[in-house]
């Protein structure tokens, strides 16, 4: 589709009559809404064709700060990295191998993307004394959840923020 066909779209309708008419942002769109108010992974999902858009649209929207490029094509990373070495990006590489983690670090990532299953607290204080940080990837349910906070893990990919926002809020409240 192009992106006039996508922006004619109704992103929002289907999910909830209060959404309806709601229009899927450009990348530079949603890179002005949302600058200086959160940071982002901008992950990359079809390697060799966008690289280099991606950083050029980083740089001319002033959102370098905010942004860590992630994906699970290493090449791709590696490419970001040769166009703009100031980029962070983070590797989802899924599991903690040596290879992994020591290609990770050639790269330098900002972090590590592993699946949940893989982690332990051991595993995750190994990579971050050696530098970088772990997030986790595809987090099916709420004891894989709480499983990857206790590893000690910066982050995950879920698909209920609502029950990790509130886990989170019980422990703060639990720990002041």
């Amino acid at each position: 589709m192009t992106v006039a066909q996508l922006k004619a779209l109704d992103a929002g309708g289907w999910f909830d009559p209060i959404y309806a008419g709601q229009r899927i942002p450009t990348l530079p769109e949603f890179f002005e809404r949302y600058r200086g108010k959160m940071k982002w992974m901008l992950e990359i999902k079809d390697p060799g064709r966008v690289e280099e858009r991606s950083v050029s649209l980083i740089r001319s929207n002033d959102v370098l700060a905010e942004t860590i490029t992630i994906g699970s094509n290493r090449e791709s990373l590696e490419k970001v990295k040769s166009l703009d070495p100031e980029i962070q990006v983070g590797w989802t590489a899924f599991e903690p191998t040596e290879e992994n983690v020591d290609g990770a670090l050639a790269m330098g990532c900002h972090h590590i993307g592993l699946r949940h299953y893989f982690l332990t607290p051991e595993i995750v204080e190994g990579i971050k004394a050696r530098g970088m940080l772990v997030r986790s990837t595809n987090v099916p349910n709420e004891a894989a959840m709480k499983h990857v906070i206790e590893c000690g893990a910066i982050g995950m990919t879920i698909n209920f923020p609502e029950k990790l926002a509130s886990y989170l809020g019980e422990q703060e409240a639990d720990n002041p």
